[in-house]
């Protein structure tokens, strides 16, 4: 007899058969020189047997031996198992597997694993490829509604029962040796189930039978790539359905029962962000299928003195929505993605009146880079006009109104003079044609301001 290791999930053993004489017969016809049940059983040995109304079993390891096809068209011959009440067939022998009409000497081992559920049980089922029927041991689904299986107890060894097929359909003598095999649990010995949640995400070793004093670690890879910018994430293992906590890889299954393991993975897309200002948040990377992200820029982003940039949306592919005008927005990533954000160049116009705040002149601010603009100077009661600079360029002596086109930051100051006897006098303040200068005079003007509104107040005190 063949008993199946730990490493053997299918074992084959199969050699050339021995004929025996057998008269031939045409397909269908029962020939009474063939060799009944019984006979054949008691030839193999199995004399200490009973009856068995059983018509599945439960769930285990179980080792099948093909001992004879007592059938002339026995090529045809699918021996497969399935869950009770199901149609979902998996095949332990094939037509060639027997390879003769007769005696299969020496017998075909299969070993194989059954726990579809629980409290499950299954049943063994011939297919008879030349008749186009399939029999069932649970007589009530046979098509003809005649029982096409017996099943004997081996009373030497109650873990094995003795099975034959009949593969007539409807009425007629029956000796049921169409398919004659043994089924037997395999004491001691359990079978580990190894899958991934989706099914093939990955390989993951381990799947097979054990004695029940092994124990078996089992190791998930962490990511299994599916496309470009999208991949299954390992999430957990469950053992028999129970959750070994997230993230827990490796595990240790002891072996001490058939056991059912599942590796579960979570897709997971890709966002690529870009934008050359603003500190994106997020920055880009993978995330889970459904995940709801925030996406903002901080803007108005500064840049160089007088310089920043506007945040003026952005345009999207994949989860992200086509585009948009703010710096800020949601959405759930299901595919991969991109998103870049757009931004426009703003120049800062600095104007200023030499004297210092002598009449005030509109027009200081941001604008949009290329924007054009008119600076006009007011006259001031008890000053000449003299000129406008930009970035301390003269823009035109006696010219009050100049245009300003914005593709940089620019200080404009207006000048004006003090005219004394016929003669103008400049009250020009050179340290205004800098950024730095302007500032620290703005400083200065503030608290000069301040310090003479303290004293006017210390004198009406």
């Amino acid at each position: 007899m063949f008993h199946p290791t730990k490493s053997s999930l299918v074992s084959v053993t199969l050699v050339a058969a021995l004929v025996l004489p057998l008269l031939m017969v045409p397909a269908y016809s029962e020939e009474p020189l063939e060799p009944s049940l019984l006979t054949i059983l008691s030839f193999l040995g199995f004399t200490n047997i009973t009856e068995s109304t059983i018509e599945t079993f439960p769930p285990g390891v179980y080792e099948v031996v093909l001992y004879a096809e007592f059938a002339d068209h026995h090529d045809s011959n699918e021996l497969s198992y399935y869950p009770a009440g199901s149609s979902d067939f998996t095949l332990i022998f094939s037509g060639s597997d027997g390879g003769i009409n007769g005696y299969v000497d020496p017998p075909v081992n299969r070993t194989f694993w059954f726990t579809h559920t629980c409290n499950s049980t299954f049943g063994l089922s011939m297919y008879d490829g030349l008749g186009n029927h399939t029999y069932f041991t649970e007589g009530v689904l046979n098509p003809d509604g005649q029982n096409h299986s017996k099943v004997y107890l081996n009373l030497d060894d109650p873990e094995m029962y003795l099975i034959g097929f009949e593969n007539l359909f409807g009425l007629g003598d029956r000796d049921y040796n169409d398919m004659v095999f043994s089924l037997r649990r395999c004491a001691g010995m359990y079978y580990l189930n190894v899958e991934t949640d989706p099914i093939g995400v990955a390989t993951i070793q381990g799947t097979g039978c054990y004695n029940e004093s092994d124990t078996v670690q089992l190791t998930s890879q962490d990511y299994a790539n599916i496309t470009t910018g999208s991949r299954y994430r390992f999430e957990y293992w469950d053992v028999d359905g129970i959750s070994q906590g997230a993230g827990v890889n490796p595990i240790t299954v002891s072996m001490n029962a058939n056991h059912a393991t599942t590796a579960h993975y979570t897709i997971q897309y890709y966002l690529t962000v870009t934008s050359p200002y603003g500190d994106p948040a997020p920055s880009g990377g993978w995330y889970d299928d459904g995940t709801t992200i925030t996406s903002s820029v901080t803007s108005p982003w500064p840049d160089s003195i007088g310089t920043r940039y506007i945040c003026m949306g952005w345009t999207g592919t994949g989860s992200v929505p086509t585009s948009g005008m703010t710096s800020s927005f949601n959405f759930s990533i299901n595919s991969c993605s991109s998103l870049t954000w757009t931004w426009k160049t703003q120049y800062y116009l600095s104007v200023a009146v030499d004297p210092l705040g002598l009449v005030p002149i509109p027009g200081e601010g941001w604008y949009d880079e290329s924007t054009s603009l008119t600076l006009s100077a007011p006259t001031a009661i008890g000053y000449t006009f003299t000129e406008w600079t930009i970035d301390s360029v003269s823009q035109g002596s006696g010219t009050q109104s100049i245009p300003v086109v914005m593709n940089a930051p620019h200080i404009a100051i207006a000048y004006y003079d003090i005219p004394v006897g016929g003669l103008t006098v400049s009250a020009r303040i050179p340290a205004l044609n800098s950024w730095f200068g302007l500032n620290i005079l703005l400083i200065a003007a503030v608290f000069a301001t301040s310090l003479l509104t303290k004293k006017l107040r210390q004198r009406t005190d």
